[in-house]
């Protein structure tokens, strides 16, 4: 379980930026790591803006996806780790039908496909239909 303590301590810095109309507030977590997190809020009335709850609420947003961002690494990690050991230990498989002298592997024996033929189309002979025989 991700607790609210390990998220903060990811947490390095918060930046906030009022926008110009007055009405939206942006928060930028920036993490130990590097990446950046932005949570916004918005008021309607722009004569109803409060900077310290616009702060608070976009704070929270960009947290919300900091916790999201954690707990998907959470579960990948632990994903990775349920893997069998097995399968990575695995010895490459011989090829089903041998190799060849040169080291290529050899093909399943059987029918050999058909060679294609094309031609040019000046090569190729149509016939010219030059009279009509109706039988009766």
């Amino acid at each position: 379980m991700i607790k609210e303590e390990h998220i903060k301590s990811k947490i390095k810095d918060a930046v906030y930026v009022v926008m110009p109309d007055g009405r939206t507030t942006i928060c930028q977590l920036q993490l130990a790591n590097g990446f950046s997190v932005i949570g916004t809020s918005s008021c309607i009335n722009k004569n109803e803006f409060n900077l310290t709850l616009g702060r608070e609420i976009a704070y929270k947003n960009a947290f919300e996806k900091v916790w999201e961002l954690e707990g998907y690494l959470a579960m990948n990690s632990k994903s990775l780790i349920a893997l069998p050991v097995v399968d990575s230990m695995k010895k490459p498989r011989k090829y089903k039908y041998g190799v060849k002298a040169d080291g290529t592997p050899r093909k399943k024996p059987g029918r050999k496909p058909a060679k294609k033929v094309v031609a040019p189309l000046s090569q190729i002979e149509v016939p010219v239909l030059t009279e009509v025989v109706t039988e009766a």
